[in-house]
């Protein structure tokens, strides 16, 4: 994979990244600045950035889907909630 291939790869996850803190933000009534920092700190982020399981290619919403599912994300959206109230 040549380094513009790269780029752009990266580019496209950078911004299913940030489509997906923010339907995450939308449905848990979370602050996207305070959530962004969790999510990439999360599993989920760890698999959209390797390349071979191509989950970028699913779209925000399974990305939002398959974060939801990991244990600590409960936690996550109860700690982020707590803070805007």
């Amino acid at each position: 994979m040549s380094d513009f291939e790269i780029k752009r790869n990266n580019n496209a996850i950078d911004t299913l990244i940030a489509l997906t803190v923010q339907e995450l933000a939308t449905k848990e009534n979370c602050d996207p600045e305070k959530l962004l920092p969790e999510f990439l700190a999360s599993k989920t982020a760890r698999i959209l950035y390797d390349e071979s399981t191509k989950l970028w290619w699913d779209g925000p919403s399974a990305v939002a889907d398959m974060y939801r599912e990991e244990p600590e994300s409960e936690s996550v959206f109860k700690k982020c909630r707590n803070e805007i109230d």
